[in-house]
C-alpha cells in the first residue's frame, strides 16, 4: 500500500533522512519508534508531501507520489495527524473527528469512525461534548505502538537501526533499554 524506497531528506546541507526504507501493506499497523531527533517527524513530513525529498521514492498503490502536493496526497489518503492533540474545543468530539475525513465519501467516513471508536472507546463515549472541555489521552507510548503493531521500525539519526514484528522488537533487549525505558 505505502512504500518508502532509499528515502532523503536534508535542512539545508544537514541530511536528516539517510535512505529510509519501508513499507506498510493494506490493513497493516506498523510503528515507527526512536528518540528525539531520530527523523520519525521529518520521515512523516516527507511521506506527506510537506517535507522535500532530496532522494528516493514515495509509492502509493504503486504510484510514485514522490512529486505529488500534499492536497493531493491527502485526497489519496495519506494524512498526517500532528502530535500535540489539538482540538478545535468549541466542536463536539465527532466534528473534530469529521474534520479529519472531510475529503472521504460519507460512507467511507462513518466506516472510519468506527474503527476509531473500536480502537478509542472512550472517543465513542464523549462524541457529543465539546472536545475542549473533555479531557481524553490517547497514549503515544512506544511501549503501546509497539504492542498493537504488525511490523515496526526503530530509526537513529535518521536511518533505519532496526525493524520487525512489533512484538519481536519490543522483546529485544537493545530496544527496550534504548527506547522504552525498561
Amino acid at each position: 500500500m505505502l512504500e518508502v524506497r532509499a528515502l532523503a531528506s536534508h535542512y539545508g546541507r544537514i541530511p536528516a533522512l539517510k535512505g529510509i526504507d519501508l513499507s506498510v501493506h493494506a490493513g497493516e499497523l506498523v510503528a515507527l519508534v526512536g528518540a528525539n531527533g531520530a527523523g520519525k517527524t521529518t520521515l512523516l513530513r516527507a511521506i506527506s508531501g510537506v517535507q522535500p525529498v532530496s532522494a528516493g521514492e514515495v509509492l502509493f498503490a504503486g504510484t510514485d507520489i514522490t512529486g505529488f502536493a500534499p492536497d493531493r496526497r491527502v485526497r489519496l489518503g495519506i494524512v498526517q495527524v500532528p502530535e500535540g492533540r489539538q482540538v478545535f474545543g468549541p466542536l463536539s468530539v465527532l466534528d473534530n473527528l469529521l474534520l479529519g475525513a472531510y475529503t472521504r465519501p460519507r460512507a467511507e467516513s462513518a466506516d472510519s469512525l468506527e474503527r476509531v471508536y473500536a480502537l478509542f472507546p472512550a472517543l465513542a463515549e464523549r462524541r457529543r461534548q465539546p472536545a475542549g472541555t473533555t479531557i481524553f489521552l490517547i497514549d503515544q507510548n512506544a511501549r503501546a505502538a509497539l504492542a498493537a503493531a504488525d511490523r515496526a521500525y526503530v530509526l537513529e539519526t535518521g536511518q533505519v537501526v532496526a525493524s520487525g514484528t512489533g512484538a519481536a522488537l519490543l522483546a529485544s533487549p537493545q530496544v527496550q533499554a534504548a527506547y522504552l525505558g525498561l
